[in-house]
């Protein structure tokens, strides 16, 4: 004898996991949820559940998880824990010669955020070669202000003579105005027309490699043993950050230590022969501040790859001058 629930599911046709709709109109179902999932990381469970949701139709999730394998045989794999994420596929830097491009971001393992003892805050801001050379490292007020990395920018410039023919940063609000003056400063190049040599391009975090991965080796070599002072100091009571005058006191006494060390770093890291690597293009094998003042399009082996050929400098003789108005006000440099 028929139990009453099952008298009232065969009167209303309840679906059911056992009675499944025709093995197409279940593949059609599992393989519209698949293209919504752009991450492909819904499972057979979830793809389960939605399919029941949002059209009533009960479906089996061995079913579910047979149909998805044969759609994409590669998405379980996907979500299986602990497996790493995919890596980008990554190729071999080269470069015409010194300054035809110049990496530039900013650093904020010592800004307030990462210290959190308050407003004090010593972010700091990098220009870096893609040969290799460290040009520009300055500690500034803040890296998120667009008025100060344009008067970084033109530091830079000033203090080697030379802009760079591109200039690669990361995506934000705070390039725009440096990017308006690299492009300025490019026409004094007539040689370098826009569409063969860009001004300026725009990358993410992770494809700036020449740049990000220089952090890493200025937290070893002095980064981490500042925060670890400042810290320490906070600990044992020297800084109260609701003091105006403690606040004033740090970031004019900080800002010149960390300074210090970053001429130091940048010294240290010109100076030291990079290693010797089989497949590189760049220099290698060379004290990098020694390659990059030579003016000989083909150094001879072992002093500069042969490959990295001189480009014509772009001498700038003063481009505070042609810029002016964009001199930042007294408070917002390091005085």
């Amino acid at each position: 004898r028929k139990s009453k629930l099952k008298t009232l599911n065969n009167k209303f046709e309840v679906q059911s996991v056992c009675k499944p709709p025709p093995l197409p109109v279940c593949t059609a179902l599992v393989a519209q949820k698949m293209s919504e999932d752009n991450s492909r990381r819904h499972g057979p469970t979830t793809i389960q559940h939605q399919i029941a949701r949002e059209t009533g139709i009960s479906i089996l999730r061995d079913m579910v998880r047979s149909i998805a394998h044969t759609i994409d045989s590669e998405v379980a794999e996907l979500r299986f824990p602990g497996k790493k994420t995919l890596f980008k596929v990554r190729g071999q830097l080269k470069a015409v010669g010194p300054m035809e491009e110049v990496h530039c971001d900013g650093h904020e393992k010592l800004g307030s955020k990462a210290l959190r003892m308050g407003p004090v805050g010593i972010p700091i801001y990098g220009f870096r070669d893609h040969t290799g050379k460290i040009l520009h490292l300055t500690d500034i007020p803040n890296d998120h202000d667009e008025d100060t990395i344009g008067h970084v920018y033109l530091d830079f410039v000033e203090s080697t003579g030379e802009m760079p023919v591109q200039l690669t940063f990361n995506s934000g609000n705070e390039t725009g105005l440096m990017k308006a003056l690299q492009q300025e400063l490019r026409l004094l190049a007539d040689e370098f027309i826009e569409l063969d040599w860009p001004s300026t391009v725009k990358l993410k975090s992770t494809d700036n490699i020449p740049i990000e991965s220089l952090w890493s080796y200025w937290q070893t070599y002095a980064g981490r043993n500042i925060k670890e002072m400042i810290l320490q100091g906070n600990a044992n009571g020297l800084f109260a950050p609701g003091n105006p005058n403690h606040v004033n006191l740090f970031q004019w006494l900080w800002s010149r230590i960390v300074q210090l060390y970053l001429d130091e770093f940048q010294d240290h890291w010109n100076t030291t022969p990079r290693r010797s690597q089989k497949f590189k293009l760049l220099p290698m094998a060379v004290v990098l501040q020694r390659c990059m003042g030579t003016r000989n399009p083909f150094p001879p082996a072992g002093y500069c790859n042969s490959r990295s050929a001189r480009l014509p400098s772009i001498q700038v003789p003063d481009p505070k001058r042609l810029f002016g108005s964009v001199i930042l006000p007294n408070n917002s440099t390091h005085n």
